[in-house]
């Protein structure tokens, strides 16, 4: 059985697939170097995101599946990274730890507390 699943998933691996993508580029400037230039910066920005969101958030432990509570959830941890990162967090580890460490300054950084209760 496993040698069986090993050969199909080699099998798998040596296939050859094409991807085809829609771009502004016009078709002179339109080389592989240029497009895979494009690529990979696409995928470096959204593999940053989802990185924090899987580890440092936790994400992947989620134990909400119902509803559209992941949605929710994931939408708000998107925008806590964003906001984060506008206001110079550059560990955004350092930034969830700042934030449970004081309830009063994480309420006031996202709008619920007027700015005079900081301490």
């Amino acid at each position: 059985m496993l040698s069986s699943f090993a050969e199909q998933y080699k099998q798998y691996l040596a296939q050859a697939f094409q991807v085809m993508r829609i771009t502004s580029l016009a078709p002179a400037t339109a080389r592989a170097p240029q497009l895979e230039t494009l690529w990979r910066g696409h995928w470096t920005i959204e593999n940053r995101k989802q990185y924090v969101r899987d580890v440092t958030l936790g994400e992947d432990h989620n134990q909400m599946h119902t509803g559209n509570a992941p949605r929710v959830l994931a939408t708000l941890r998107s925008g806590l990274i964003d906001l984060w990162r506008a206001l110079g967090w550059t560990n955004l580890a350092d930034a969830v730890r700042d934030c449970a460490a004081g309830v009063q300054r994480t309420l006031t950084l996202i709008g619920a507390l007027p700015h005079s209760t900081l301490t």
